[in-house]
């Protein structure tokens, strides 16, 4: 496939409060995986969760450009439903130190929506972020 194909590429378009980013499948380079960054479902999680705060700035790099997209069904141990879950998964060096960043997916009403940014900083954020590398392998960033 041509490097200029646009199937190689993030390509975010944006509706409102949403951004929709496109990857190609690992596997299958013809099939597209379409997620939107829902910036209401994601303020709604970081009012929750305001330590997150100082990493919002964080979270299109992650969504444009992660080193691995990760598949993987769970089922909630409450409800017993069964949830489809995308683990963008990345690692930054900043001047505190390293971090690991997860940005989750999952789909809800047909549509892959943002629902949750973790961050991992600490001596043990490698292992902790591996934690998420689970499932099927999707999309690997080229290097």
């Amino acid at each position: 496939m041509d490097s200029d194909d646009p199937r190689n590429k993030t390509k975010p378009t944006f509706d409102g409060n949403k951004k929709e980013y496109r990857f190609p499948d690992k596997k299958h380079k013809e099939f597209i995986h379409k997620f939107t960054l829902d910036i209401e479902l994601l303020l709604k999680y970081f009012t929750e969760n305001s330590r997150l705060g100082p990493f919002i700035p964080f979270i299109p790099e992650v969504a444009e450009s992660p080193y691995e997209i990760w598949r993987m069904f769970q089922k909630n141990t409450a409800s017993g439903r069964i949830r489809l879950q995308y683990w963008f998964v990345k690692a930054a060096e900043l001047k505190e130190g390293t971090h690991g960043f997860v940005l989750i997916f999952e789909a809800l009403d047909g549509e892959n929506k943002s629902v949750e940014f973790l961050v991992f900083d600490g001596d043990d954020w490698s292992d902790r972020l591996n934690r998420y590398r689970a499932g099927e392998l999707i999309y690997v960033r080229d290097k």
